[in-house]
């Protein structure tokens, strides 16, 4: 997340798919497949799939990602 809020990482393409999810006692967990295409500092990442797994915390009512996991599809 760091790397996206410094700049570092920009998303050319992001297409999820079919969003899963569960949701327990302030946290919601989400998994999904992605076609991603990005750059990441000087290097294009061509247009590849991905899995994800992002999880959120309910901050005093405000949703919040506090871990995300993307993982190359080979």
């Amino acid at each position: 997340m760091g790397a996206v809020a410094s700049g570092q990482l920009k998303y050319l393409t992001w297409q999820p798919a079919d969003i899963a999810m569960r949701l327990y006692d302030g946290v919601a967990v989400l998994r999904y497949r992605a076609q991603l295409e990005v750059v990441f500092g000087e290097h294009k990442i061509p247009l590849s799939g991905y899995w994800h797994t992002d999880i959120y915390e309910d901050r005093d009512g405000q949703w919040t990602v506090v871990w995300s996991q993307a993982t190359p599809i080979r």
